[in-house]
């Protein structure tokens, strides 16, 4: 099987995050009544994590995992294996199951039934089709049908219709089209048509009618970096495992995120524009229609950041990434969904990009790992603010700071 590595200089400027199609991990309760909106140093975790995946488990534990440690290629990018378990409660990371093989630039999604499956990436010089379960009561990672094909910067998309991951596009030594994961069977599917657009380095999110969007990304493979982003949009249907073109973006982009909003709408935000240069637009998505419209820019350009739907669907969280110069952003951002105006939320405690984002029990925000210069250790917790107890998870309420405490008088 042909391998072969890709410069770091690609994975600084065009990765993005996985994000697993789930719902939030049973509530806990805050460790104090008096916590502000801010950003608050977590455990450092025991290995630099870049180009990394984590999932939250159902306990509302997150398990961290692979990822690249250090800048060093030599004969190819040696991915990490290991991985850690954050607890909530306890305010630790510990040492968790290691992975069967080591892997970065690959993608885990959680499924209903609380297990993760960890799919494709890259070790060394070789590109991976290979996928393992994590199951919980188990404590381990079991392998499971590979893939089709090896593939990285590919999205992995849940879709409650027939419990499949839809597998979408992403650079492989094969032009990559899609496949489908039969959770319940543990079988791999080609879809029944191809993809209307080759495409890596894209956005994806399962709608509410379990569609599968995907949007952007770069068309022309080998190219990169040197590759325009490209504007064209298509829906997957799972009931008959084809892909149709659908309304193209107002702006090409790449390497930006992709979330379904409780109304139903897809907003796509920032990502790296078609003069190559961070983006600070925002668009959404109407499924309804199949077009997409102009919304409120962010206050900040970037590429390579992540977003997170917090509780209660009102906010939309975006952290970290590359700005228009290159450099990163420190600067978090929200969106406020019902008036669609961007507000700055504060600064995180260190800059980052290529980090993941996961949702608390009680509601807070943990980042994990990333890069500036080099990978990083750090994770921190970002308590978010509140309007209404809406935005609180069970047992707590909106107090008049702003922030969800335990409701005491329950």
């Amino acid at each position: 099987m042909p391998t072969r590595s890709r410069p770091i200089a690609i994975l600084l400027a065009t990765s993005f995050c996985l994000a697993a199609c789930s719902d939030p991990p049973p509530p806990t309760n805050f460790p104090n009544t008096t916590a502000k909106v801010v950003f608050s140093p977590g455990p450092d975790l025991a290995e630099p994590r870049y180009l990394h995946a984590s999932g939250a488990l159902a306990d509302g534990r997150v398990l961290v995992c692979g990822g690249l440690d250090k800048f060093v290629q030599g004969d190819g990018f040696h991915a990490l294996g290991s991985c850690e378990i954050f607890d909530p409660e306890a305010f630790t990371l510990a040492p968790g199951p290691a992975l069967i093989g080591p892997r970065l630039v690959f993608r885990m999604v959680r499924l209903p039934d609380g297990t993760l499956v960890a799919m494709g990436g890259q070790h060394r010089t070789n590109y991976l089709k290979t996928v393992e379960r994590f199951d919980p009561a188990q404590g381990a990672w079991n392998a499971t049908s590979p893939m089709a094909e090896q593939r990285i910067y590919f999205t992995a998309t849940y879709s409650p219709a027939d419990s499949m991951i839809v597998v979408a596009g992403g650079v492989s030594d094969i032009v990559p089209q899609s496949e489908v994961y039969r959770t319940i069977f543990e079988t791999w599917l080609p879809a029944a048509g191809p993809m209307a657009q080759v495409r890596s380095y894209h956005g994806a999110t399962a709608l509410l009618d379990a569609r599968i969007l995907v949007s952007g990304g770069f068309a022309d493979l080998d190219a990169i970096p040197g590759a325009e982003a490209i504007d064209a949009a298509e829906v997957f249907d799972p009931a008959t495992r084809t892909w149709t073109a659908t309304g193209s973006m107002l702006e090409p982009r790449a390497s930006h995120s992709l979330t379904t909003l409780p109304d139903g709408k897809a907003l796509a935000v920032g990502g790296r524009a078609a003069d190559s240069n961070a983006s600070n637009t925002v668009e959404t998505y109407d499924p309804s229609t199949g077009a997409w419209t102009a919304a409120a820019p962010m206050l900040h350009a970037r590429t390579n950041h992540d977003a997170i739907l917090l509780v209660g669907g009102r906010r939309l969280l975006v952290t970290g990434g590359t700005g228009d110069d290159g450099g990163l952003v420190a600067e978090a951002e929200i969106l406020d969904i019902e008036t669609g105006e961007w507000s700055p939320i504060g600064d995180l405690g260190l800059p980052r990009g290529g980090h993941t984002t996961e949702l608390l029990p009680d509601g807070r925000v943990m980042i994990l790992g990333g890069a500036d210069s080099a990978p990083m250790r750090s994770t921190e917790i970002f308590t978010p603010p509140c309007a209404s107890n809406l935005e609180c998870t069970a047992g707590h309420r909106c107090a008049v700071e702003g922030v969800c405490v335990v409701d005491t008088l329950q």
